[in-house]
């Protein structure tokens, strides 16, 4: 062999080397088989505001996390911000990461989020990172924008986790590519911030480290409360906590206020996750024992078991053929102390064969009283049709 050949066969080798070792994006996602790495959504269906059961993406929302790695005592503070982000001509809310070690300051990071009104799954558009070190910035490793260099948004939260269901939660080429697996919907955690039963199991990896291998815990109508060895402390709305700071403690009707709301947000999550799950019992267990529930065609139904025997015989029969898509209680006012209306909205989605289409598309009206500390459903209407 001469020389001249000896030195291209080396030069050769050395470039197939120096491509092997940085994955890419495209040959990663068409190896990876029976990971989802396209979602097919309608951009005007996007919001920067809502929430589903594990993910609660409104301004000034928040979740603090410790643990400890060896020596090492770690801070994690996760606030949704009121500031917000257009990205690929969709607006997204900005969620703030501030991850502290032994008290000082090593990563702050902005996360892009927006979420569909109707599956409500919540989708990551992207992140700016700052690395700290001893108070100052020395890299911005990890970030990435839908839409810039080949990057795509990834799905970071179904609004209906099902069991083994695996998708990429970020897709940027040799940047950030995370994935998740659904493991358990049905897990019990202990945090300093209370037990939590039912809670989402996930499994991260990322085909740019094969060996790396995280789970994550989230609570329904909570949020993340387990990373690794951080375990959740605190939560709720930071904007609430300053403005008691400011006047002074609640009053008893402010506090009263307050938990009716959030009452009234955990039967709308409810509702929105039974009906995307088809489940007519824990739907139907939503109401008030005498309401009544009126359908498209008019027809009263009237008490609970009646209502749950209705929508497993008539509405939720051909389940399978559509995906079943709601907002149930956007919009919330008070009539009295006792009873208040929630309107929204509902879609059934026909599958046929690569495409959907929209089948039905309701307005909905939710009226809900109180009854000793409780609100439960007293009557529940659809109404203006229409229809494919």
């Amino acid at each position: 062999m001469n020389k001249k050949m000896f030195i291209f066969l080396n030069m050769t080798m050395l470039v197939v080397l120096l491509y092997a070792q940085k994955p890419s994006a495209s040959d990663s996602l068409n190896s990876a088989k029976g990971w989802t790495f396209s979602f097919n959504v309608d951009h005007k269906n996007f919001s920067d505001t809502g929430r589903n059961r594990y993910f609660i993406l409104e301004p000034d929302y928040y979740l603090q996390l410790e643990g400890r790695e060896g020596k090492t005592k770690i801070n994690l503070v996760i606030e949704v911000t009121n500031e917000k982000e257009v990205i690929e001509g969709v607006n997204t809310r900005i969620v703030e990461e501030r991850e502290s070690h032994n008290g000082e300051l090593v990563e702050v990071s902005k996360n892009f989020y927006a979420i569909d009104k109707f599956s409500h799954s919540i989708f990551y558009f992207g992140e700016e990172v700052d690395i700290y070190k001893r108070g100052k910035i020395i890299s911005h490793n990890g970030t990435w924008r839908s839409g810039e260099d080949g990057a795509k948004f990834g799905l970071m939260m179904p609004g209906l986790p099902l069991i083994g269901a695996r998708y990429y939660q970020e897709m940027a080429e040799g940047v950030a590519m995370d994935r998740a697996k659904v493991v358990s919907i049905s897990e019990t955690v202990e945090t300093p911030a209370g037990r939590f039963e039912n809670c989402l199991k996930v499994e991260e990896t990322t085909p740019l480290e094969p060996d790396m291998k995280e789970y994550k815990y989230y609570a329904p109508e909570i949020g993340l409360i387990k990373d690794g060895s951080l375990r959740l402390v605190k939560y709720g709305f930071k904007k609430r906590r300053s403005e008691m700071d400011r006047i002074g403690p609640q009053s008893s009707a402010e506090r009263k206020q307050e938990q009716d709301i959030e009452a009234l947000l955990k039967i709308s999550s409810n509702l929105d996750y039974a009906w995307s799950r088809c489940d007519a019992s824990a739907f139907a267990g939503l109401f008030d024992r005498e309401a009544d529930f009126s359908f498209l065609d008019g027809e009263l139904i009237q008490g609970q078991e009646q209502i749950e025997q209705y929508l497993k015989n008539k509405v939720f029969k051909r389940s399978s053929e559509f995906r079943w898509q709601s907002s149930f209680m956007k919009k919330i006012r008070f009539i009295t102390d006792n009873v208040a209306i929630g309107d929204g909205i509902i879609r059934v989605v026909e599958k046929s064969g690569s495409e959907e289409q929209v089948w039905l598309e309701a307005n909905v009206t939710v009226i809900t009283v109180k009854k000793g500390d409780d609100w439960f459903i007293s009557a529940l209407r659809l109404t203006k049709r229409t229809a494919k």
